[in-house]
């Protein structure tokens, strides 16, 4: 098979594409690491010559690879080709973004309390969650603009006085280069009506 390459590549999969041959029933690949000697999995797409690509995944993450390609004859007229052979690597697996280093409360008062949070970098946006007591959740994500570096700030508003919250934190990663942070969780008690 000619313009054997690889078309594509994720931290488990990598994609491959080819020419196809006339008269081949088939194809073969196999694939290894390439620091191994013994092949690990072969594949078979028989009876299929139409095909010209094929997604290899449940691979290691950031791990060079070595593929080879067969074309597969059809036992009666066509022999099997030569094999043909590219390496290719896996990206790097992606990583879950720190929190920030600063999360607390600003400002607090009877009805609203003031939330703080340091920028992260790598960050799409942030999810902040609230709950009086053990109430349902209530959500807010606000998008992150590349380059902001800025603190962030967010006031709750509409609160129970002398009433306790809980707030949680997680900084949002795009899932691709980047994962969601851990939940930083602060608590925090409004003030009784009518306290300075």
């Amino acid at each position: 098979p000619q313009n054997f390459v690889i078309s594509g590549a994720t931290a488990t999969a990598i994609e491959l594409s080819w020419s196809s041959v006339a008269h081949a029933s088939g194809y073969r690949i196999r694939y290894k690491k390439s620091a191994d000697q013994a092949w690990e999995t072969t594949t078979d797409f028989t009876g299929s010559n139409g095909v010209s690509q094929a997604a290899i995944s449940q691979l290691d993450s950031d791990t060079e690879y070595t593929f080879e390609l067969t074309a597969v004859g059809d036992s009666l007229d066509y022999t099997d080709s030569e094999t043909v052979a590219i390496m290719g690597v896996t990206a790097e697996a992606p990583k879950k973004l720190s929190a920030p280093e600063i999360f607390r409360i600003k400002e607090i008062s009877d009805s609203t309390a003031s939330i703080e949070w340091s920028s992260v970098d790598g960050a799409i946006g942030y999810r902040l969650r609230y709950r009086k007591g053990n109430g349902a959740w209530l959500s807010i994500t606000k998008n992150n603009q590349p380059g902001t570096t800025a603190d962030w700030e967010n006031e709750l508003a509409g609160l129970s006085a002398n009433s306790g919250y809980e707030c949680e934190l997680t900084v949002l990663g795009d899932g691709v280069n980047s994962l969601d942070s851990d939940p930083q969780v602060l608590s925090f008690t409004t003030l009784v009506s009518g306290e300075l």
